[in-house]
């Protein structure tokens, strides 16, 4: 053998061996897919919503929330290269005092910088027929009702309570207010940031926050926007409650 050659052909062997360890060692660190859960609660301001306690708007008025609940669908998280991973088909119906989670599953491995949702249902599933659903879906017939059989529609977001109505503004809670919206013209999109890591080491969370006090920003509860069963008729109301509501959720 050329001298020169047996003298670098240990050498040549042992970059081999290292190159080949070093691509193994590659091949291992690359994670898979993992699960995250994103999960939803209800607050008022600072704490969860008790449907018991008093609060007072801008305007001096007291007021309760008897009921808060809203649809969840359409969630999409999005990665730091603006790339989206869609998780189509799964809704939520998100309730004051009760657990509201969404399980994720196969999500790629990655940093995820933005997580999209929308308040509400597209416009196919708005116009389906709860009964088809099976009772545990968050889809069908629900007590209180979140759907209006006579406007052929899913209520996107309903909340409801009483309101003190007195001249005096005493803190009498004389009357009942509601806010209910729907239609396809309602669906609202809500972005938000948030700095998630996704990895098959670990579970990944996200908790979603829903502040109620920014519902009613610039809306005159107890007065001229009294609201009712359906406020998706009042362009004006309706056009800023769905702005307050798209507003109101941040992550924790």
């Amino acid at each position: 053998m050329n001298t020169y050659l047996s003298k670098i052909a240990p050498l040549m062997l042992l970059v081999a061996v290292l190159f080949s360890a070093t691509s193994c060692d590659k091949e291992d660190d690359q994670e898979g897919p993992g699960a995250v859960q994103v999960s939803f609660s209800n607050k008022y301001a600072c704490c969860a919503i008790n449907h018991s306690d008093v609060h007072q708007n801008s305007n001096g008025r007291d007021f309760t929330i008897a009921l808060s609940q809203y649809y969840i669908s359409d969630l999409v998280l999005v990665d730091h290269d603006g790339a989206e991973v869609p998780f189509t088909g799964q809704y939520l119906l998100v309730k004051s005092g009760t657990e509201n989670k969404l399980q994720l599953s196969n999500v790629p491995a990655g940093h995820y910088h933005q997580i999209k949702f929308n308040v509400g249902v597209d416009s196919v599933t708005n116009h389906a027929d709860p009964s088809t659903y099976d009772a545990a879906n968050p889809l069908a017939p629900q007590t209180p009702s979140m759907h209006w059989s006579w406007n052929s529609g899913y209520i996107f977001f309903r909340m409801e309570g009483l309101v003190d109505t007195t001249a005096t503004k005493n803190g009498t809670l004389d009357f009942p207010y509601f806010y209910h919206l729907g239609t396809d013209a309602y669906l609202m999109p809500v972005v938000l940031d948030l700095d998630l890591e996704v990895g098959d080491s670990k579970d990944a969370a996200v908790k979603v926050n829903m502040d109620a006090s920014t519902l009613l920003t610039n809306i005159d509860l107890g007065g001229v926007d009294e609201g009712g069963h359906s406020i998706s008729g009042n362009a004006d109301l309706a056009g800023r409650f769905s702005t307050n509501i798209k507003s109101s959720f941040s992550v924790e």
